[in-house]
């Protein structure tokens, strides 16, 4: 155990030390240049696209936590008929929260079909 304790400490001391660099002086180079380097566009519709397909993914995390979060109220319930319709109301929320997100997700494919925004919505 006490080779464990030395080798976790051996191993944050080796990462958390710094080390210096010779590199050459720094460029100026304008944040859009910077950017468009790594791939990021600043245009309406690539914001768009990534608000709602981040905003898409947090609902269908959690419709998924919703829909498991019912299940387990159904069968713990133990024949509670009241436990049950709540566990059925759950379940019954859950299923419309996707049927609003697929009316989302084609609402937003529509929009980029006919008007060429640029807001893709691929999850």
């Amino acid at each position: 155990m006490k080779n464990f304790y030395l080798l976790i400490l051996t191993f944050f001391l080796i990462s958390t030390t710094s080390t210096s660099v010779l590199a050459q002086a720094a460029i100026d180079v304008p944040i859009d240049d910077q950017l468009r380097l790594v791939g990021v566009q600043l245009d309406l519709g690539s914001i768009v696209s990534s608000i709602v397909t981040l905003l898409m993914t947090l609902g269908l995390i959690a419709l998924l936590l919703f829909l498991v979060r019912g299940a387990y109220m159904w069968m713990s319930a133990g024949g509670d008929k009241a436990k049950v319709e709540e566990a059925r109301s759950v379940i019954t929320n859950s299923i419309i929260g996707m049927t609003i997100l697929a009316s989302v997700f084609a609402f937003f494919a529509i929009i980029n079909e006919f008007f060429g925004i640029g807001i893709n919505v691929g999850l």
